[in-house]
């Protein structure tokens, strides 16, 4: 007979022992996820989780190391452009003598 390992389990299981084992994982976690469901019924509604709906926030567009991301989460600062720096809103006063000799190549 094989030593047992440090989780209990020979090194060489068999199939039905293999098995057993998983079918004894799984009715652990079932049993836990509803022992869970129960306690957390039993909270009363301020110490419970919030309702999904009410803390929904929309998902914003933010920077991150120079790449803008979408965060879905919608707890990062938006990104805001400064006034002004808008594609061609700075030069949008200029006239078209003054565009072409401050920017001749555009």
């Amino acid at each position: 007979m094989r030593a047992p390992t440090y989780i209990g389990w020979d090194s060489v299981a068999s199939r039905r022992v293999f098995v057993k084992q998983i079918a004894g994982g799984l009715v652990t976690a079932a049993v836990a996820q509803s022992l869970s469901a129960r306690v957390l019924e039993t909270l009363p509604p301020d110490r419970s989780a919030p309702a999904a709906h009410s803390t929904l926030l929309p998902p914003v567009v933010s920077f991150h190391l120079d790449q803008p991301y979408l965060d879905m989460t919608g707890r990062g600062i938006p990104y805001r452009p400064p006034p002004g720096m808008r594609s061609g809103q700075p030069v949008a006063e200029l006239s078209e003598h003054a565009f072409r000799s401050a920017l001749p190549y555009a």
